[in-house]
């Protein structure tokens, strides 16, 4: 299954990259739907490296939901695109490409998010919760913008 979704955001392209090879912008993102902590009690680096980062996964951070592991495939700063192969115990194969362009005035930022995952028989219904997930992204995204929490 394929999901591709775009956003418009009111934030300047190279501070919206930066902040996407952040753990700590995947972690605000994600929350409170979402709650992801290292397994191994390891602390999550500044930024994203090219490596696997195996995590645990909490629905609103309080009901386990089994491990995650994101191994970075690459991180292109000068065409702003990262990709990564992951996978879990709830989806079993996610390969996800984000990528940053600048918007049409130049000062906003265009953010494109495709995923393209597979979970076996339950790869239908896994979509409807997956898409719902993206699209809370994008939205927590946006507040977070507008309320100056990531800018």
């Amino acid at each position: 299954m394929i999901i591709s979704m775009k956003s418009n955001l009111p934030i300047s392209p190279d501070v919206l990259w930066n902040h996407l090879k952040s753990p700590l912008t995947f972690q605000k993102v994600a929350s409170p739907l979402m709650g992801f902590k290292p397994l191994g009690g390891d602390r999550l680096p500044e930024q994203w490296s090219t490596r696997a980062y195996p995590l645990r996964m909490d629905l609103f951070k309080l009901i386990p939901l089994g491990s995650h592991t994101i191994s970075f495939l690459s991180i292109d700063d000068r065409s702003r695109v990262l990709s990564t192969d992951e996978s879990g115990t709830i989806i079993k194969t996610w390969r996800h490409t984000m990528a940053v362009h600048a918007g049409s005035s130049g000062t906003t930022a265009v953010f494109q998010d495709e995923l393209h995952f597979s979970n076996g028989l339950l790869t239908l219904p896994t979509y409807i919760g997956v898409y719902l997930f993206f699209v809370y992204r994008h939205a927590r995204m946006r507040q977070l913008i507008r309320s100056g929490r990531l800018n």
